[in-house]
């Protein structure tokens, strides 16, 4: 009995490790609005454009994924150079109909995130890549419509950051100058960007270690 529950043990330490290093790593896309697409153009999004400028768009999660970890999305630097780093800010805002609520429900600051040249031109402009993740995961409401927000602080640059759009003839985006207390403009554009979810290398691990305990407890 004793070598069989020690087997057992070994094979299931194995399953664990294994299980670990399989998971690591996984992107899962929750949500995806679609990516860039050179003719749409894209919108202003800076903290540093004039007084602040942000643009939004909505987006819903199933019951089956709902929990975010981090998000891609794509953009473009326009009146100037690309800057060295990045200093991105992320909102979500609740929807108050067609636009999003005056003032956001998180925020998160990811600074520089990974960024990379996705060789498209957009009006002149290269359009960038970028992927980052949140300090800590995010569970929102299933089939609930929220807002999310990407802007860009490219204070001391020439230019300014503006996220790329999918199209700006059937979509539903919003914009505003960056001040919680200004209204939302509705409008059409539709924001590039998917929403993800990276599981934790223990996930996995956790259940298979629940197994073992239950084999230790039998008779």
């Amino acid at each position: 009995m004793y070598r069989e529950i020690l087997s057992a043990s070994v094979a299931l330490f194995l399953v664990v490790i294994l299980a670990q290093r399989s998971n690591a790593g996984v992107t899962v896309v929750i949500f995806d609005n679609g990516g860039p697409v050179a003719s749409a153009g894209d919108s202003v999004s800076d903290l540093a454009y004039a007084a602040g400028q942000q643009a939004a768009d909505d987006f819903s999660l199933s019951s089956s994924a709902n929990i975010i970890t981090g998000l891609n999305w794509w953009g473009t630097n326009r009146s100037g150079p690309v800057p060295s780093s990045d200093n991105f800010t992320i909102r979500i805002y609740s929807s108050a109909g067609s636009v999003p609520a005056l003032t956001h429900d998180y925020e998160f600051n990811l600074g520089h995130v990974q960024r990379g040249d996705t060789g498209m031109d957009s009006y002149g402009a290269d359009v960038y890549a970028y992927s980052g993740s949140l300090p800590t995961p995010l569970s929102l409401t299933p089939s609930t419509t929220y807002w999310l927000s990407i802007m860009n602080n490219t204070s001391g640059t020439s230019g300014h950051w503006s996220w790329s759009r999918v199209n700006y003839t059937s979509g539903n985006g919003a914009a505003r100058s960056a001040v919680d207390t200004i209204p939302w403009n509705s409008g059409l554009s539709h924001m590039a960007f998917q929403l993800v979810y990276v599981p934790e290398p223990g996930t996995i691990s956790i259940m298979v270690l629940g197994g073992l305990a239950m084999l230790r407890r039998k008779p």
